[in-house]
């Protein structure tokens, strides 16, 4: 048997430092974003505003959090692709990781049209 020294204590493993989530604000989904194409990020204000507006337009992104899962990248793709007919066989579109100008313009007008609660 090994011997335990009196008062020596094992410290804990330091967790790592997880990112602040983004505070949701009417002002951060109304923002325009400048830069396209825009690469969708895993988390983030820029996540958020897309998860909102995918919501708004009647893209269900799953839980909006900030932080991009595989509903929200699947609300994605069949918003970009919505004349694609993979997903009638069971199969998906390519996924998108960005977003273009003219993606980024229909969704936002499209999360306008749709009447809010």
């Amino acid at each position: 048997m090994g011997s335990v020294t009196a008062g020596a204590q094992a410290k804990p493993a330091k967790q790592p430092k997880q990112p602040a989530r983004p505070v949701f604000a009417e002002t951060l989904v109304e923002a325009e974003q400048g830069k396209f194409p825009l690469k969708i990020p895993k988390r983030g204000a820029v996540t958020l505003q897309l998860q909102v507006l995918l919501d708004r337009a009647g893209f269900s992104p799953g839980i909006i959090d900030g932080e991009w899962g595989i509903n929200a990248a699947k609300a994605m793709t069949f918003f970009t692709y919505p004349d694609n007919k993979d997903r009638l066989t069971g199969d998906s579109p390519p996924a998108v990781t960005s977003v273009d100008r003219t993606t980024y313009d229909r969704l936002r007008s499209a999360a306008r049209a749709c009447p809010k609660p």
